[in-house]
């Protein structure tokens, strides 16, 4: 295992044995579903308009889990990774992410300061504003892809077993929202200017990006109020070269 590694989850557990600053500094939004989650590994939750974007009621509750030294359960993918022994979890890999641009381990000490209920805004901000797609890939799913949710509308759910049923059925309890009147949309362009202000890493996904109007629209708007950030778009480049240049 990386040394840094090792470091990162001695000065987490120093500070409570589930302790993790991606609950603060790092989201995931998927606004086609009005969803939310505190990094890849953490099951997602809905979105409530009455709350803030990154500062939802749910996820200050894990905060305050976390600095009275619990380990909330949503998070035990790391929990297990970790008590392999030899294996990194995401607790220890993507905080150093956020230590390599910081250049120091303070972030960790900042952070468990902060009091639980207390709003922030994220460094690291994974964005998608709609499903659609016009490609059907074997690992994705139908609220995910436009293509794949209007196969199946058309012939029905995939025969599968039960255990892979809720990634690839149409009723899985999941929500889609059209992106011209998506009220999660609307909210994220009211929240984003002052978010911008303090991110780090913007990264687009999808569906396929760059067939959302919004893309555009959040490409202008770095081009317009220039700052140093990391920004991505997971691309799969099936569109016009007009889109792409």
């Amino acid at each position: 295992m990386d040394g840094l590694f090792d470091v990162v989850k001695s000065k987490n557990d120093s500070k409570g044995s589930g302790f993790c600053i991606l609950k603060w500094w790092h989201a995931e939004m998927h606004l086609a579903e009005g969803i939310n989650m505190s990094c890849y590994h953490c099951p997602p939750h809905n979105l409530n308009l009455d709350q803030d974007l990154h500062n939802t009621d749910f996820k200050k509750q894990q905060r305050k889990t976390m600095l009275e030294g619990g380990k909330p359960s949503e998070c035990s993918r790391c929990w297990d990774l970790e008590d392999t022994g030899d294996i990194a979890s995401p607790r220890q890999v993507l905080t150093t992410m956020f230590l390599k641009k910081k250049m120091s381990l303070d972030i960790i000490d900042d952070t468990a300061k902060i009091p639980w209920n207390e709003n922030v805004y994220p460094k690291y901000l994974e964005l998608s504003f709609s499903n659609r797609c016009q490609l059907k890939c074997s690992y994705c799913a139908p609220q995910k892809s436009s293509a794949w949710f209007n196969e199946m509308k058309e012939h029905g759910d995939y025969d599968l077993s039960e255990d892979n049923k809720k990634q690839y059925s149409l009723d899985a309890g999941w929500t889609l929202y059209e992106e011209e009147t998506n009220p999660y949309i609307k909210k994220f362009w009211d929240w984003f200017p002052e978010a911008y202000e303090h991110l780090d890493t913007l990264r687009v996904t999808g569906g396929e990006p760059f067939l959302s109007d919004h893309v555009y629209r959040l490409i202008d708007y770095i081009r317009c109020n220039p700052k140093p950030i990391e920004f991505h778009v997971n691309s799969n480049l099936c569109v016009s070269e007009r889109r792409i240049n």
